[in-house]
C-alpha cells in the first residue's frame, strides 16, 4: 500500500469520525479535541453551535480524502499522473498547504458562529 494512500485514508477516516461526533453533539466541551478559541470555549451553547456548524465541512473533507486514498490504491502503478502526484514533493506540499488553509477557514467560521451565539 503506497504511503500516500495510507495517509489519505487514515486522515479521511479521522476527519469523518470527528465530523460525525461534532454533528451528533457527542463530543463535549474539552481542551483536547475541537476548536479552542475564546469565543467557542465561552459556553456550552457556543461550543455545540460552532462544532455543529463545521461538522459538514469536516465530513465532506474526510470523505474526499477517503475517495482520494482509494483512487491512489486502485490506480497506483497503472496511471502515470497518479504515480507522479504520489511521488511529487510539490503536489504533497500543495496538499498540505491546502489542508492547513481549509482548517484555518473552518476555525475562523466556527469562531464567528460561537460569537453570534455568545451575543444572543
Amino acid at each position: 500500500m503506497p504511503g500516500a494512500a495510507t495517509t489519505l485514508l487514515l486522515l479521511g477516516v479521522i476527519f469523518l469520525g470527528i465530523g460525525i461526533l461534532w454533528w451528533g453533539a457527542r463530543l463535549r466541551p474539552n481542551w483536547v479535541a475541537g476548536i479552542q478559541t475564546e469565543a467557542v470555549m465561552s459556553s456550552k451553547d457556543a461550543w455545540y453551535a460552532a462544532h455543529r456548524a463545521i461538522a459538514w465541512p469536516m465530513i465532506v473533507l474526510g470523505a474526499l480524502q477517503v475517495v482520494a486514498g482509494i483512487v491512489v490504491l486502485i490506480f497506483h502503478g497503472k496511471v502515470n499522473w497518479i504515480d507522479f502526484a504520489v511521488s511529487s514533493r510539490a503536489v504533497s506540499l500543495s496538499y498540505q498547504i491546502g489542508m492547513i488553509a481549509i482548517l484555518i477557514a473552518i476555525t475562523i467560521y466556527a469562531n464567528q458562529v460561537a460569537r453570534k451565539v455568545s451575543k444572543s
